[in-house]
Parts: structure tokens; sequence; C-alpha cells
């Protein structure tokens, strides 16, 4: 059996360019044409930043955990604020306002977020550049206040839980006069501690509640705006004629062939 060798291929396929060059050009205006029957779509990206207070988000407060999976895990509320109903309600609202067609499965199937360190890019797919980059910003705008909103309780607990504990600390084991000098309070009996301690514990299961979960060691600010995309990242015309042009290379060199043990095969039955 005669082994076939690199050149042997070769010239093969150069006496047969004829078929593989027509098998290109197929190829090709056949991707070019199946682009006009899809819709392209585009991606646009607005920018969130996470403002870390280092002074309230402590590693120490994670015991155990890696810098990047602690600041995850502190980032967790964040994300799901965004997708909230209420958020998601908003955006709804104000795209339609602007006769932007959205529903909420349409915003859980193609909004997704990208995380770069602290900066986050609130992704957006659609049919429109336009649109795209408009539903993007939309979704910053939606989502801020909601956010302000929980970040103000979560700041307002943090200082409740402070007073907490430092009224805790200043009372114990202390005198009644030493602990007042400490926190800076005027009982006039221990016996007035317990319930202002309940008062507290109670203001502060309010404000966790109100804050959804949220750090107070980390806010979330508007970044840079979302730029209308100029071009699309699925259906390009230049990616399917490229893909159209090499899909027929490699039908024209498998036809070639074919054609090359066709002829050996009925020159032989000759």
């Amino acid at each position: 059996m005669n082994e076939l060798s690199p050149r042997d291929l070769l010239d093969r396929l150069f006496r047969r360019w004829p078929v593989i060059v027509l098998a290109v050009i197929i190829g090709g205006v056949a991707g070019w044409l199946a682009s006009y029957l899809f819709t392209p779509v585009y991606e646009a990206h607005a920018e969130i930043i996470i403002d870390l207070d280092s002074g309230l988000w402590k590693q120490e407060d994670h015991p155990g955990n890696p810098i990047e999976y602690a600041l995850a895990q502190s980032m967790r509320p964040i994300t799901a604020l965004l997708y909230s109903d209420d958020t998601v309600a908003a955006l709804v609202a104000a795209a339609r306002e602007e006769n932007i067609p959205l529903d909420k499965e349409t915003l859980l199937r193609t909004f997704t977020i990208q995380r770069i360190n602290m900066t986050w890019l609130l992704t957006v797919r659609a049919n429109d550049a336009q649109q795209a980059a408009r539903l993007a910003d939309l979704w910053v705008q939606a989502a801020l206040p909601y956010h302000q909103s929980a970040y103000e309780h979560a700041v307002k607990g943090f200082g409740l839980t402070l007073q907490r504990n430092t009224l805790s600390a200043c009372f114990d084991q202390a005198t009644l006069a030493a602990g007042n000098t400490c926190a800076g309070t005027s009982f006039a009996s221990l016996a007035d501690l317990q319930p202002a301690l309940d008062k507290l514990e109670a203001q502060i299961a309010i404000e966790k509640e109100a804050s959804l979960g949220l750090d107070p060691a980390m806010n979330v600010l508007a970044g840079a705006p979302a730029e209308v995309p100029a071009q699309p990242v699925r259906y390009r015309r230049s990616w399917l004629t490229l893909a159209g042009t090499m899909i027929g290379l490699i039908l024209g060199i498998v036809a070639s062939q074919i054609t090359f043990r066709v002829r050996k095969e009925t020159a032989r039955a000759e």
C-alpha cells in the first residue's frame, strides 16, 4: 500500500484548486447571506463603583476567609439588590416610559453583571445598539435609589450597634457613676440599663431588616455611563462570512479528495 506524502497531498490539492476556490466562494457568500437572517446582538456596559470604607470593613471581621472571598461574600447583597423586585419593576417602568420594550423575563435573561475588582459592569444585550446602552444606564438609575436607602439603614444600624456595645462595655462590672461617665449617660440606677439595651436591640433589628443585608462599609456609586456599541457581539457579518469561507475551504478539500478517489476507481475499472 502506497503511503500518501504531504507533497502528494498538496499536489492533488493544487491540481484541483478550482473545486476548492469555488467551495470557498460559495461558503463565503452563504455566510454573508446568512448574516441577513439573524438580528445582530449588541452589548453595552454601564459602571457602578464599590466605595469601600476600609475603616469599617476589616478582614478580622471575616476570620478564616481569604480577603477576596470575604469581599465577594460582603458584595452578595449588592448583587441581590440589583436584581430585586423593586429594582426590576422600576427599570421595566422606566424603559417603557421611553418606549423600549422590556419585561422581567427578558431582563433576567439578558442583563448580567461582570465584576472587575471594585468596579462592576452592568451589562445589557439588545438587538439595537442605542437601546442596549440606554438600558444599561437605566439599570444604574433604577438600582441606586434603593441601594442608597438600604445603605443608610446599614450605616444607622452600625452606629446603633457601636452604641450598644459601648454601653455594655462601660457598665460591665462598673459602678453606676463610672458607667455613666464612660458611656456619657445619666442613668438614675443600674436597673435603667437593661431597658436601654433592649430598646437599642429593637432599633438594630429594624435597621438590619431595612438594610437588606448590605455591609455599611460598602457604598455604591455610579461610574462611567454606557457607550453605544459600534459592533455587535453576535452575528457579525464579517464573522459569519469568515466562518462560511472556512467551512467552504474544508468542504472544498474534502470534495477534491473524493473527486480524486472517484476518478482513480473509475480508471481502475476501465
